[in-house]
């Protein structure tokens, strides 16, 4: 009966194994990109912002900004907020924690992955989830700071 057990754990070690590298080259694919992961980095340092905002930083079409947006939040790396007529768009940092502490070594503490959370995109260990907080990048008719 051990063997059996044995067998199913790790079968089903193998199988959340796969769903990992699935995910891990899905997101690894998508921000391969240079304009996606431009993207992902300016959403990170400024916060939520708009498309048109988006657009201006990036020097691309509304069509192809947009695209690359509907791709990375049909994968789960950006989550976005209907404001008014505009949809604003943010990092999900919860991938990224998630994915990172798939990564990190067993014996490996909590601390590492936000340091990378930190040095990658700016975000100060234990900030991510109130660094999403629009309110000094936009003024949420597009114009962005200033």
């Amino acid at each position: 009966m051990g063997d059996s057990t044995s067998a199913f754990s790790k079968s089903s070690q193998d199988s959340n194994e796969q769903r990992l590298v699935q995910e891990l080259c899905k997101v690894f694919g998508l921000l391969a990109e240079p304009t996606r992961l431009r993207i992902v980095l300016l959403l990170s340092r400024r916060g939520p912002m708009n498309v048109t905002d988006i657009c201006e930083h990036v020097g691309q079409s509304q069509p192809a900004v947009s695209r690359h947006l509907g791709l990375m939040k049909l994968a789960g790396l950006l989550e976005s907020e209907q404001r008014g007529k505009f949809n604003f768009y943010r990092v999900n940092y919860d991938i990224f924690r998630r994915l990172m502490n798939a990564l990190r070594p067993i014996d490996a503490g909590h601390h590492d992955c936000e340091c990378f959370l930190e040095c990658v995109f700016g975000v100060p260990a234990g900030r991510a989830e109130s660094h999403n907080d629009n309110s000094a990048h936009s003024d949420g008719n597009g114009a962005g700071p200033g």
